[in-house]
Formats: structure tokens, sequence, C-alpha cells
């Protein structure tokens, strides 16, 4: 395999997206064929246009495209890659061209394939799962970052607990960490009534035993949707900290989190444009050592409910 993971980034993103209906369909029918997840709308295109094309072109589109062996050959990779990567949190184990379906412990890897997998996440009940999802990863950052740890959901909708104002959610983040006091720069409005996030979803720090400001901050933004790979800066320490004073020393970290599992080549693009990185793989590892926390015991089940949205037997 090619060492030039950045020009085949998109190549290798495409099979990510074949190797999720493979996986998908591993769900629903517990064993299923390398290339279950290749029959889709994308493959059968291809293979009508080549019907298509004279001898001549065939020749020609061969030399730009891939082949229906490539394809296949390119999902059982990826399927490969993810076992490789993920160990016995991986809850499907492939052999012989063949994929099983063994449930995780806690259903976190399921969910984030449901949201990846659903028609939309913007109308009706598929709303439920990206904010289940930054709930959730809010949670398991915590835990992630370990003892005197806290952490804060901000994205919108928020919590009304939190506050639905932006300035609301952040006295509540001030009063949590001694930090983050409201004191806009010159030439800002000293009140903000606007219910926006500012491109953080959710806040996370290490707590100071002695109370004391230079707390270790990380703000993190989530995407659940096709364009992902836009939102790598959404979080920008500049649009945040001017709301401010004084900002918070040490600079903050800047994280991304997505259901998505990244391509190696999109997964070093997203580190060094949006920080620390956590795709599918990572929270999932994430989860799984953490599926008997008290602390995210309770989120198990709107993980399983929300995870049925989409995965009950009318995947596409």
């Amino acid at each position: 395999m090619s060492s030039d993971i950045y020009s085949r980034r998109h190549k290798d993103q495409r099979a990510a997206q074949d190797a999720d209906q493979t996986e998908s369909a591993a769900i629903l029918h517990h064993n299923v064929s390398a290339d279950a997840g290749l029959f889709d709308d994308r493959v059968a295109g291809v293979v009508d246009d080549e019907v298509l094309l004279d001898v001549a072109d065939r020749e020609a589109w061969h030399s730009q495209d891939l082949s229906l062996d490539e394809l296949v050959g390119q999902n059982s990779e990826e399927i490969s890659r993810r076992a490789d990567i993920m160990g016995e949190a991986y809850p499907f184990k492939f052999d012989k061209g063949t994929l099983k379906y063994t449930p995780s412990k806690t259903g976190f890897y399921e969910f984030c394939l449901a949201t990846c997998c659903a028609p939309n996440i913007t109308t009706g009940q598929y709303t439920r799962l990206p904010r289940t999802f930054e709930r959730v990863v809010t949670v398991l950052m915590k835990g992630y970052m370990g003892i005197h740890a806290d952490a804060l959901h901000v994205g919108t909708p928020r919590d009304v607990e939190v506050g639905t104002k932006f300035q609301e959610a952040m006295a509540t983040l001030h009063k949590l960490s001694g930090e983050w006091r409201w004191g806009p720069e010159s030439g800002l409005p000293d009140v903000r009534n606007n219910s926006g996030d500012e491109g953080v979803d959710f806040i996370v720090w290490k707590k100071s035993l002695d109370k004391r400001p230079g707390q270790i901050f990380i703000l993190g933004q989530c995407a659940c949707g096709d364009d992902w790979d836009t939102k790598f800066s959404d979080t920008s320490l500049n649009r945040y900290e001017k709301w401010f004073n004084p900002t918070v020393i040490p600079e903050p970290l800047r994280a991304f989190a997505t259901p998505f599992h990244l391509s190696d080549g999109n997964l070093r693009e997203a580190q060094r444009e949006a920080g620390l990185v956590f795709d599918r793989a990572r929270l999932t590892l994430i989860a799984e050592d953490l599926a008997s926390d008290p602390m995210m015991t309770p989120w198990w089940t709107t993980v399983e409910e929300a995870k049925g949205i989409v995965l009950t037997g009318q995947l596409n």
C-alpha cells in the first residue's frame, strides 16, 4: 500500500463509507460477505456506466476509475484496518471474507454507525442522533481526562439547566470552573442574548486542586453530518476568547469529535487543522473502557434507543 496517505485520503474515505454499509448489513443479518456494502447506488452507477461504453472507451474508463474487484478489495482492507486499530473493541469478526456481528458492551460503536448511515440528522426523530452524540462525547471526554476532570455540554440546543443563551451557558461554566469570567473585549456588547455556541459543543477541564486559575481546558467541536470535513476550523480560540476577561492561561487545547471512521490521511489533516481528533474508533475504545463506569452507565440506554432509530432493518 502506498505511503502517500494524503493523496488517497478521499478514496480511502469512500472505502470507509462502503465498510459502514457492510457493517450495517452484518448487524441486520448477523453474517454477510465482505462485498455486502458495495451494492449501493454508487457501484450500480459505475457498473451501468461501463456497460454503456464501447470497447475503446472502456479501456480509458478502467484507467481512471475503480473496478468492482478493486472496490471489494478496498472494502476488505478497510474492515481489516478497523479490526487492527480497535482490537477486541471492534464489534465484528472478519474471517475468510465474511463479516460477523458481535455486539459491543456499550452499543456506542453501533450508535455511531447508525448516525453515519441515517438518511439525515436534521429533521424529525433523526435530530436525536447528533444531540445524543454531543452529550455522550462530553461525558466520555470527562472520563478520558481521568481524575479531577469535569465537562460541560455547551452546544446548541443546550439543556435548560446549562442556559439557553450563550452568556447563560458561560456563566454556568464560570460557576463550575472558576474561570472564563464574562468580559467582552472593547467594541462587543456587554450582554449577549443569542443562543449560539461560537463553534464549541463541549468543554472539558482538568481541575486545579488548589483552586487557583491555570487549569487545562479543551474546547471541542462535534461533527455528525456528511460535511464533517468542513468543520475542522469551527472552534477558533480567537472567536471564543474575545468574550472573556481575563482569558484563560495556558491556552486551551482544541478537539474535534465525529462518529465517522476517518481514513489515515483525513485523520492527519484533521489533527493538523482541528487539534485533538476523536473519530469512531477512538471514541469507541474510550467507551468500551468506561463501559461499567457509574458516570457512563445511564447513557448506554440513551445510546441504545437512539441507535434503534436507524438500525431497525430499514437501512438503505
